[in-house]
């Protein structure tokens, strides 16, 4: 998987995937996008080149945010080390006390301690995580209003815990954020099958049972599930390039 944090003066190649649950101070989504490199880079300077590269930016863009982003002390600007002849260039990182943090490193830690509790104390981590995603479904039915229909309701949850998920006209979603992203990083095959769960249960729950499948860091900013409507029989499908354990099959292609 792609990690879009690098180093200053490594490449920075295209971030697949969601960013990081959305902050709390409001920034728009341009910016929110820059500050999520900047968080996760834990603390490694970087070139806003880099940056805009990642995102597909024009670096003057990129420059303006991040100045902004200095100028609301959510991310501090220090100069580079001088290598020779030439102007300097400026390097960026968060800081911590910008609103990514808590999220990166508390909810995070906790949610890798989980996942690797799952992964040494049941022999299917990836059902264990579909049926913990199936108990949570369960209990996010519980505030669906009753005249929502299924994909609206699964929007507004989706939303709600913090996915910024955007549903296509196909009937995808592709979820803009995660807040459980390092965690999934390391563990797709955990992670994302409890989300997997959360999607298949709403669903099956408001009369529309369906094969979800998960696509970790599928595309550029974003995971994307599928939904196809399916008889209450058929059996789910794992995240794609998870490990398929017997009588669950396993399609697609891994994470990136």
């Amino acid at each position: 998987m792609t990690n879009s944090g690098a180093a200053a003066g490594d490449s920075a190649a295209v971030a697949m995937g969601p960013l990081p649950a959305a902050v709390a101070t409001p920034l728009s989504s341009a910016r929110a996008a820059v500050l999520a490199q900047l968080a996760e880079a834990d603390g490694q300077p970087l070139r806003a080149q880099q940056i805009a590269r990642a995102l597909g930016q024009h670096v003057n863009t990129t420059r303006e945010h991040l100045e902004g982003l200095v100028a609301d002390n959510l991310a501090v600007a220090t100069t580079e080390k001088p290598r020779g002849r030439g102007r300097p260039a400026t390097l960026y990182r968060s800081l911590p006390g910008s609103p990514m943090w808590p999220i990166g490193r508390q909810y995070a830690a906790l949610a890798d301690v989980l996942v690797e509790q799952v992964l040494e104390s049941v022999d299917n981590p990836q059902q264990a995580a579909f049926r913990a995603g199936q108990r949570w479904g369960r209990k996010l039915l519980e505030g669906v209003p009753e005249d929502s229909t299924p994909q609206e309701a699964v929007d507004r949850q989706l939303a709600e815990v913090g996915f910024a998920p955007e549903r296509t006209a196909s009937g995808e979603w592709h979820l803009h954020r995660c807040p459980l992203l390092a965690a999934a990083r390391r563990h797709p095959e955990v992670v994302c099958n409890v989300h997997r769960g959360v999607v298949a249960t709403m669903l099956e729950g408001l009369g529309e049972p369906s094969e979800v499948t998960v696509f970790p860091f599928s595309e550029p900013g974003a995971c994307r599930i599928t939904a196809l409507p399916q008889p209450t029989f058929a059996q789910p499908t794992l995240v794609a390039g998870a490990p398929s354990p017997e009588g669950i099959p396993d399609e697609g292609s891994g994470p990136a």
